[in-house]
This record gives C-alpha cells, sequence and structure tokens, in this order.
C-alpha cells in the first residue's frame, strides 16, 4: 500500500505552499514512509528559500517538522543503520546531506501539532479545527478545548511539515 504524503512550506506564520501526494513506491514502515514524503518534498521548500534569496530578502535555514523520532534518528544518521532500514535507497538520505550542510534544521513536532496531518488523514473535531485554525492564522490558545502543549515558533524562517500516512 502507498503512503500518501503533505507538506506546508510557512513563512513568518503564513502558509505559502502546500502540497498533497501519493507516494511513488510502496514503504515497508511508517519511519521509511515519512523518509519518503521529506525527500520527495524538501525540493519545495528550496526552491522557496532560493526565490526569497534571489529577490533580495535575508532568509534563515528552514525547519523541517517531523513527528516520527526514528525518521529524525535516521536523516541525522545519514545512512540506514539496522536491518529494518537496510533496504531503504541512498537518494533518500539528500535531506541528511542538507542537514549535515545547514542548509535545514530538522526540529520534532507533537502528532496533533503537525498541520501537514490534514492533508494525509481524516481528522474529528477539535483536531480539525485546531489544525485549520493554525493554518489560516486564526489559532489563539485555548480556544478549542482540550488541547494543550500547543507552541508557536516565532522564527522569521521558512518552515516545512510533512507528513506521510499508510
Amino acid at each position: 500500500m502507498r503512503s500518501h504524503t503533505g507538506s506546508f512550506v510557512r513563512v513568518n506564520n503564513s502558509t505559502i505552499a502546500t502540497r498533497s501526494t501519493e507516494q511513488k513506491q510502496n514503504t515497508k514502515s511508517s519511519c521509511e514512509a515519512e523518509l519518503v514524503g521529506v525527500s520527495e518534498h524538501i525540493g519545495e521548500v528550496l526552491k522557496i528559500k532560493n526565490f526569497l534569496e534571489d529577490i533580495g530578502l535575508e532568509v534563515k535555514s528552514p525547519t523541517l517538522f517531523q513527528d516520527n523520532q526514528s525518521t529524525i534518528a535516521l536523516i541525522k544518521r545519514g545512512r540506514p543503520a539496522s536491518n529494518q532500514t537496510k533496504h531503504i535507497a541512498i537518494k533518500f538520505f539528500f535531506v541528511s546531506d542538507l542537514l549535515n550542510q545547514q542548509t535545514i534544521n530538522i526540529e520534532f513536532s507533537q502528532s496533533e501539532n503537525m498541520l501537514a496531518d490534514i492533508l494525509t488523514k481524516p481528522l474529528q473535531g477539535n483536531q480539525f479545527v485546531k489544525l485549520r485554525d493554525m493554518i489560516l492564522g486564526l489559532w489563539i490558545e485555548g480556544s478549542v478545548a482540550d488541547v494543550a502543549d500547543y507552541h508557536t515558533n516565532s522564527q522569521q524562517q521558512s518552515i516545512t511539515q510533512s507528513s506521510s500516512s499508510t
């Protein structure tokens, strides 16, 4: 079964690009699906970063928010490291090169704060309202019942979130 990947590119907390696609190959795990998704969507982030620099804006390294800690570890490692990941094609580790060159940053984000989830899976009630409001810039902390641990990133830089669902 092929996973579905979604991503948001945000600049100064404003969404400027979204993408939602079915992955081109089957994956064996959620970790692999997330890595493939990041690799497929990172080009959009780099294209926007380069455009902003070309028009004279100062752009810090984009931050990739990821909710799968195994994927973060795999990207930081830069290569397959176990029997469960040794089959992953090296082409998906392009993101590791970008991280090592400090072209991008990667941070863990709680799953309930992953904007890209709205593009990849059905969401119900409060979670849908929260993500919708975050995308539209309408989110006020505490405006949705039973939602905690929301954080904002006030850095003046481009931000991408990527999420995959199988």
